[in-house]
């Protein structure tokens, strides 16, 4: 790759080339399983910006099991050393990478070092992106990556389910997008044990699916054939009741970490996970875990619901199916730059904020800032416009954006907005002088940004009023 091409490629400056090849890795540090793909894309040039033409997968790891020094700390050093092997495997060094993302996920997240372990594996090279993807963010990467959302283009309504070591994800997907998300506390190992059947792992959830089957579970203690049955039939009609939009179930109401899914009536279920594999057939090895119980109980138990199963493009790797990829756009002339120095932005992620009118804006921001990662350094929201930019018209919308980003509680200490039509100037001059905000503010105009996009920018480019904005997307 040349020095020109990785230039353009870091948002410094559009080069003249107009195919770039980009070497990239995503790493998935999972409750249950840890993995990474390696993968080159080649992008194009289209009109200002980069898009990928082609994605080649290089090299899939080995899956290993996320290694715990205790219940509350993910061993980092056996991580770096299981890494380091694959890099090794894959004959690939750190420095040959170009971009990749790390992703955090499940009970994982709980862990005291999480936000640790997830800088320590991005910094195998400067141009990572690093997510802490909490439930619903962890659902919809598994809905892409699963090819559940393209499987819902034309209105037919699918359920992903995806089924990891610390909770199960449900996305309703219709019409190509991901239209709401849910979890609940059933994983395969919320009760792990060794090959003496002794319990050597037990998540609080793992205690509850003991209770609710009515078996004793205590680390420690072996744990007989007869108990893992129970506890697996238990999990199973739980995850079949939510998915079959059954949320009254009693199991439920103690399993359930979110809001449950809307009656959508979708009757189709896409599987991802780890789980997928043992359905599928391409696993059969035991892992001191309930997921050969789990595979074995859940199709008929969708069945009896009147719900039909197909598995997902991909399965244990869908949530890490996406590396990352760059797109390299220029934003448009009216930009607005204000408060202390903001510039330059690196890896923010971004949050799209769905289209609608001005009346209930404020709350499709709140939807947005909830679905984005968290990040200190600035809050970016995609923003769609429409109608004629009439003061009353910039007030209304202002106030609605500045009330969501208050009720939101996510205090940024750099407001980035990213809109679809040429008005950064006079969004960013209303917000000042006619609102009053103060703190630091960047306001930018014809660049399109996505769910899953992490975005650079730049300062302003050398006798120019224009912006570099390098955008970094989870490529499915």
């Amino acid at each position: 790759m040349s020095s020109d091409s990785l230039a353009a490629a870091a948002g410094v400056v559009l080069g003249d080339d107009d195919t770039l090849l980009l070497h990239t890795v995503g790493i998935d540090i999972g409750s249950a399983t840890s993995q990474m793909v390696f993968s080159d894309l080649t992008l194009e040039r289209r009109g200002n910006r980069y898009e990928t033409v082609d994605r080649t997968v290089t090299y899939a790891s080995d899956i290993l099991l996320t290694p715990f020094v205790s219940d509350e700390t993910i061993d980092s050093d056996a991580l770096a050393a299981f890494f380091d092997q694959q890099y090794a495997q894959a004959g690939v060094a750190p420095d040959d990478i170009d971009t990749g993302a790390v992703i955090l996920t499940g009970v994982a997240l709980l862990r005291h070092n999480a936000a640790a372990v997830a800088s320590l594996f991005a910094g195998y090279s400067g141009r990572f992106v690093s997510v802490a993807a909490g439930d619903e963010i962890e659902a919809m990467l598994a809905a892409y990556g699963s090819g559940a959302v393209a499987a819902s283009l034309g209105g037919r309504g699918v359920i992903n389910t995806d089924i990891g070591g610390g909770t199960t994800k449900l996305s309703l997907c219709a019409d190509g997008r991901v239209e709401q998300s849910a979890a609940i506390d059933v994983g395969t190992r919320l009760i792990a044990w060794d090959d003496r059947d002794v319990v050597v792992r037990l998540e609080p959830a793992g205690r509850v699916l003991a209770r609710l089957a009515g078996v004793p579970a205590e680390l420690g203690r072996p744990l007989p054939d007869e108990h893992k049955s129970r506890i697996a039939q238990c999990a199973v009609a739980a995850l079949a009741d939510a998915v079959a939009g059954d949320w009254t179930a009693p199991a439920l109401g103690q399993l359930t970490r979110t809001a449950p899914l809307p009656p959508a009536g979708a009757r189709a279920v896409v599987l991802s996970g780890g789980m997928a594999s043992y359905v599928a057939g391409t696993e059969d090895r035991a892992f001191g875990d309930l997921g050969p119980w789990i595979a074995g109980l859940l199709p008929a138990a969708l069945a009896t619901r009147g719900l039909s199963l197909t598995l997902g493009s991909a399965t244990i790797r869908a949530t890490v199916v996406g590396a990352s990829q760059f797109t390299v756009q220029v934003s448009g002339t009216t930009i607005h730059v204000s408060g202390q120095r903001a510039l330059p932005l690196r890896n923010i992620p971004v949050g799209v904020v769905a289209p609608g009118t001005r009346p209930g804006l404020a709350d499709r921001v709140v939807k947005a800032v909830g679905q984005t990662p968290p990040c200190e350094e600035a809050l970016v929201l995609a923003l769609s416009w429409g109608g004629p930019a009439t003061f009353a018209a910039l007030d209304e919308f202002c106030r609605e954006l500045l009330a969501g980003i208050a009720a939101s509680e996510r205090a940024p200490d750099c407001l980035v907005l990213v809109l679809d039509h040429d008005i950064a100037g006079l969004v960013g001059a209303h917000l000042v002088e006619e609102l009053g905000h103060t703190g630091p503010l960047v306001v930018i105009d014809g660049v399109e940004l996505d769910r899953f996009d992490f975005i650079d920018v730049g300062d302003y480019l050398p006798h120019s009023t224009s912006l570099p904005v390098t955008i970094k997307s989870l490529s499915f």
